[in-house]
């Protein structure tokens, strides 16, 4: 796909005409921080829209009203300053399936076939046409917003699927579904070859496209045949693992790209270092529902009820658009369980499943739906009105405010509690927004750009529009381009405010991550050097979170950065149980590998050499627990003055394992030799604690001056 987005578009366009064709950085600025609590504010719109079409308008309202409370991945990602695609996502998919929604129901009721296009009878057809049309235009949108967008594209077809084989088994028309289908596929496939260069993603479209053609090629002929409905299922089954078969056959490597997207189910390997795509099941603190909790609270709980009562009791007599509510909760809650990232999205099912419960509850309590307003039921009238009937009128009163409460607290209540008890600090955290860059990277990155030579040889070559580069071509950097090696967490930051080159950055492929990684990690600088002249790169900027770990709690990046090398953590550090006082308490030693790292090397001693003053050895035992978890006890340990003398002891012991370590990240229980080709140039004024008493820098900047010095005197 390309780099652009619709995003990008939308919010430069915003500026662009706010700012009457010249907006100042100032109006650039402060339209971004807004851009995304507006487009989380216009989320409420549509899921109202669902609740009302779904369910009612009472359960549309109290929908809207929960999905604007949610605490989590939605609120987090569409605060003030959160400016990324994450929140319009949300929107675009909500949108497009509510237009879908809309379409199935209008089509459905009107009982709409092909006969009624051919007449041009659009008294039936304008509407349904019209939703199919809006429905494919936003998500056409959506697909130009987010690059695994085929994750949509896949549950709309599963749903189409589904509601084929239901309709056929009930021995009803399989048109209007057809007719819906091929015009929602159709405009993003044909916008789709405009924005995309991936093959894969037209061809998957495409099959998208032709589903609903050969579903109902297919339910048609059957019928006509007298075929009995349920070879219809089976048919589909044999037909789409020889269409598999032949594609496989015709293009392994395009049906593996493809069947890879399903990845976001289940990542694995360095994928999980990024937070966002770990399991939202991860237990945290040892509870697995700390991040659910954390995101929904008790609204999770309350929408999975539903949900499996919809598709354990109701799913058959279920109406078609309800179903499409079903498959893209199912999909969507799967997506979430392998990735907490789609909590954003869950939070709208989440939102419509609760909103109906409780909208249940309150019908259970004598209200209801008018259509227009909620109200009560009908009052008597006055003539036929009795004393004891005014009681009673008063009784169900009560009852049904009592009611109203009962469903504020048990379903709304525990939502607002995370951002309601303290309206300062939510303001707070709205002003400090996560992941925003802090007071020393800015620093930093400020010195960088004031005091490096610009690698276009022109300070105004950060604004221009660059030219894209043909298909499989790229970009030609001049001569005097450079680049700064950070990890790829930092990429954007030093782009947006050093306006240099970082070598990765967020948005590409793991291959610059993976090299970024591997020179990090690199144990001596010879390895690093090779490293250093494939990346190009002039300046290295560390900070504590990617070299230094905390030995009382391990947090730190530098696990990701070993684990994006190919390495496993364990070869750089574990824990080790110690006994103290008659318990086994953890503790994280650091292995030599670990101080040898380049990016410890220079963060957390300068690149200078180290000559260690004592080297302790351990000994210890692996035991096994009833669950197959290996753990090591550490059963004794020995100071070495040198640490050949500690190499020695260990490879004399002829049973036993033993192991030298440190157990302090910035105290080197191995000799480390001077980096020459690195020099300390800029450490920012912001410190940060060590053991010890001691203190670092909280980011640093080391310049190559293997070929002479390029900091601006």
């Amino acid at each position: 796909m390309g780099n652009t987005r619709f995003f990008d578009w939308l919010l430069a366009g915003i500026i662009w005409t706010i700012g009457l064709g010249s907006p100042t950085g100032h109006t650039i600025d402060i339209i971004g921080v807004y851009f995304p609590a507006i487009l989380g504010a216009l989320t409420v719109i549509p899921v109202y829209f669902l609740g009302k079409e779904l369910f009612g308008r009472g359960a549309g309202v109290l929908a809207a009203g929960l999905i604007a409370i949610l605490p989590g991945e939605f609120l987090g990602r569409s605060i003030l300053g959160f400016t990324d695609h994450h929140v319009a996502e949300t929107l675009f998919t909500s949108i497009t399936i509510l237009f879908l929604v809309l379409a199935i129901k209008t089509a459905n009721r009107r009982q709409l076939t092909f006969h009624h296009l051919k007449r041009r009878d659009w008294s039936v057809s304008a509407r349904p046409v019209t939703y199919s049309l809006l429905a494919g235009f936003f998500m056409g949108i959506y697909i130009f917003t987010f690059p695994g967008a085929l994750l949509f594209v896949f549950l709309i077809f599963l749903y189409f699927v589904v509601q084929f084989i239901i309709d056929h088994l009930k021995n009803k028309s399989t048109a209007y579904l057809c007719i819906i289908g091929v015009i929602f596929f159709l405009l993003p496939l044909v916008t789709g070859r405009l924005i995309f260069v991936d093959q894969y993603f037209r061809f998957s479209l495409f099959i998208a496209l032709l589903t609903p053609l050969v579903l109902y090629g297919i339910s048609w002929l059957m019928t006509r045949k007298a075929i009995k409905p349920i070879y219809y299922p089976l048919s589909l089954v044999g037909l789409g693992l020889a269409g598999v078969g032949i594609l496989y056959l015709a293009s392994p490597s395009l049906i593996e790209t493809m069947l890879s997207a399903f990845s976001v189910f289940r990542p694995t390997g360095a994928a999980l270092t990024t937070i966002e795509r770990q399991p939202i099941f991860r237990p945290w603190q040892d509870n697995p529902l700390v991040l659910v909790w954390g995101n929904f609270t008790i609204s999770f709980f309350f929408s999975i009820i539903v949900l499996a009562y919809f598709v354990v009791f109701r799913f058959k007599q279920m109406s078609a658009e309800k179903n499409l509510l079903i498959v893209w909760s199912l999909v969507i809650l799967a997506a979430t369980i392998g990735q907490r990232r789609f909590a954003y999205y869950f939070a709208v099912n989440v939102a419509l499943l609760s909103g109906y419960l409780s909208w249940q509850a309150l019908r259970l309590a004598g209200f209801q739906d008018t259509g227009a307003v909620i109200k009560e039921a009908p009052k008597p009238s006055r003539r036929t009105t009795r004393p004891k009937d005014r009681s009673s009128h008063a009784i169900n009163l009560v009852n049904k405010t009592l009611a109203v409460l009962i469903v504020f607290m048990i379903v709304y209540l525990p939502n607002l509690v995370p951002i309601v008890p303290n309206v300062t600090t939510a303001i707070d955290t709205a002003r400090r927004p996560q992941f925003a860059p802090s007071d020393a990277w800015v620093s930093a990155l400020d010195w960088m750009r004031e005091n490096t030579p610009e690698p276009f040889n022109d300070p105004d070559a950060y604004y221009r529009l660059h030219r894209k580069p043909s298909p499989g071509g790229s970009f030609e950097y001049p001569e005097s381009a450079y680049g700064v090696s950070a990890w790829w967490d930092y990429g954007y930051w030093i782009t947006r405010i050093a306006h240099r080159i970082p070598n990765a950055n967020p948005s590409q492929d793991r291959i610059p991550v993976t090299n970024i990684a591997s020179f990090f990690t690199a144990q001596d600088e010879d390895s690093a050097s090779k490293l250093r002249e494939e990346l190009d790169s002039s300046y290295v900027v560390i900070d504590h979170d990617t070299a230094y770990i905390n030995p009382q709690t391990g947090s730190g990046k530098f696990y990701a950065v070993a684990t994006w090398a190919g390495k496993n953590p364990a070869e750089f550090f574990d824990v080790y149980l110690t006994p103290r006082d008659n318990v086994l308490a953890a503790t994280l030693y650091f292995y030599p590998e670990y101080y040898r790292s380049l990016a410890v090397h220079l963060y957390n001693f300068d690149g200078k050499e180290v000559t260690p003053e004592t080297v302790p050895v351990i000994a210890y035992e692996e035991r096994t627990d009833s669950t197959g978890r290996v753990f090591r006890i550490v059963t004794g340990q020995e100071q070495f003055d040198t640490y050949q003398e500690a190499e020695e002891y260990v490879s004399s012991r002829e049973s036993g394992n033993y192991q030298i370590v440190g157990a302090n990240p910035v105290i080197s229980p191995v000799p480390l030799e001077a980096l020459d080709n690195y020099r300390l140039v800029h450490s920012s004024d912001i410190l940060v604690a060590v053991p010890g008493g001691a203190t670092l820098p909280e980011v640093k900047v080391f310049e190559y001056i293997g070929t002479g010095s390029r900091v601006v005197d």
